[in-house]
């Protein structure tokens, strides 16, 4: 292989990298979304960059993207993972509390791996283990590896740090590689390193992008961080697919939509309410621009001079509004639409035999999650010659669904709202029949709620 090309991406990486780009800029917040105003605020046509710039610095973004996803990674974690056996054999009780080798439990994994799925499709996660023998080479007991934390870890990959990948027959990996950077000092100052490691079946790779003698920066074999691969596989366990869209991906465009009219809207408002000075019927000599204010008079020899205010009529704001009113209705509704079953037609026999079909999507997500735990179980096995217990699983809590046709209501409530055949106490009231709002909903204290925030219309 030729090192210069060890950074060379696989040719589906754009292409997969351009579907979690939306969300990542909206997980960031108002912040983010002006730093890369150039991708969030594209500029319009003859606009000046005074003005533009004060356009960016009245835009706010409303985080329902950043919500929803945190609400619906949480929704699962209302209850702790569990293990299918009551007490973990002494060899695997890291997976419930040391899970990354840095003392993450079995419940952070899991709401990482389920908040990754809804936010970037695939969610990675890659075991590695430590040394298993001391400096002089003694191998350790496996009294001694538990005493000092020795055992498998997770390392998670952010889908964007996975820049190339191959498959071999049997659809497993058979060579991936992770970029990443790190903080050192080099020559005397904190710089950023660039890395990648390369695991294939066969080695274990690690590049780093350093000055040759030349002084021309190059990918250079970090020796003795390199060797072979024990375990003979590539232990990346994928967590759905790497072609595997965002979930929420639909509402990030939404959201995305959202902060783009209402930075309109707003910045509209802000030129609205500035009424403009006419005259007509003066020359220019007739009064210097120092003397124009509220104290003055003004008298011209033409009849038909005037001085007037114009104001905008506001009947395109009310239209933006409206729109804009429309689009958050459609968001409130996105958390509802990965809870709710689906709804199928089936026969009674069909009912009893096979209920997979009354599913929700973050269900779904839950169970892709407790398969990957699985695999990770797999390669931990791998490393330590221990076989995996028989049943030994995690199940994450999956009762939190909605019924098909409390969300068919919803989105109706949703729609006669938006269209204002309903008012917003009568709107409220109907969630609160239908349970959705828990019982801590008080009518009254989320109107004083609405009343001091007078954005929120839906």
């Amino acid at each position: 292989m030729n090192i210069e090309k060890i950074d060379q991406k696989h040719p589906h990486y754009d292409m997969y990298r351009e579907h979690r780009r939306t969300g990542q800029l909206l997980e960031g917040g108002t912040v983010a979304m002006r730093k890369n105003r150039n991708e969030t605020l594209p500029k319009e046509p003859r606009e000046k960059g005074d003005n533009y710039q004060a356009r960016v610095n009245r835009s706010v973004l409303l985080e329902a993207y950043t919500d929803t996803l945190s609400q619906m990674s949480l929704k699962p974690l209302t209850q702790s993972v569990k293990f299918t056996l009551d007490t973990l054999p002494d060899d695997w009780e890291w997976l419930q509390n040391d899970i990354d080798g840095s003392g993450s439990d079995v419940d952070t994994k899991a709401l990482s791996a389920i908040r990754g799925r809804l936010s970037n499709g695939p969610w990675l996660a890659l075991l590695d283990m430590p040394s298993t023998t001391d400096e002089d080479g003694r191998q350790l007991s496996d009294v001694e590896l538990r005493q000092q934390g020795r055992h498998p870890y997770v390392s998670e990959i952010h889908p964007d740090s996975l820049i190339n990948w191959e498959y071999g027959d049997d659809g497993k990996f058979v060579m991936i590689r992770i970029k990443y950077t790190s903080m050192e000092t080099v020559e005397g100052e904190v710089t950023e390193v660039e890395y990648i490691k390369e695991w294939t079946t066969a080695e274990i790779n690690l590049y780093r992008k350093a000055k040759d003698d030349e002084g021309k920066e190059t990918w250079q074999l970090v020796k003795d961080k390199s060797g072979p691969n024990q375990i003979g596989v590539v232990p990346l366990a994928v967590c759905g697919e790497l072609d595997d869209r965002p979930i929420l991906e639909g509402l990030a465009h939404l959201n995305m939509s959202h902060f783009r009219k209402k930075s309109d809207l707003d910045n509209i408002i802000h030129l609205s309410c500035v009424p403009i000075l006419h005259m007509a019927g003066f020359e220019k000599g007739d009064f210097s621009e120092k003397e124009i204010s509220v104290s003055n008079a003004f008298v011209s020899s033409e009849k038909d001079s005037v001085i007037k205010w114009v104001e905008v009529q506001g009947t395109a704001i009310e239209q933006a509004r409206h729109d804009i009113e429309r689009t958050e209705a459609q968001m409130s509704v996105y958390g509802f639409e990965i809870v709710s079953e689906k709804q199928v037609q089936k026969t009674a026999t069909e009912t009893v035999k096979d209920d997979s079909d009354d599913t929700s999507v973050l269900q779904a997500v839950c169970t892709s999650v407790e398969n990957t735990f699985d695999e990770i179980m797999e390669f931990a096995s791998m490393y330590t010659g221990k076989p995996v217990p028989d049943d030994l699983r995690i199940q994450i809590f999956k009762d939190f669904n909605i019924s098909y046709q409390v969300y068919q209501k919803i989105r109706a409530l949703l729609d006669l709202r938006v269209a204002g055949e309903i008012s917003r106490p009568t709107f409220h009231k109907e969630l609160d029949r239908l349970k959705f709002l828990g019982d801590h909903y008080d009518p009254e204290t989320e109107a004083g709620l609405i009343d001091d925030n007078p954005e929120v219309e839906v």
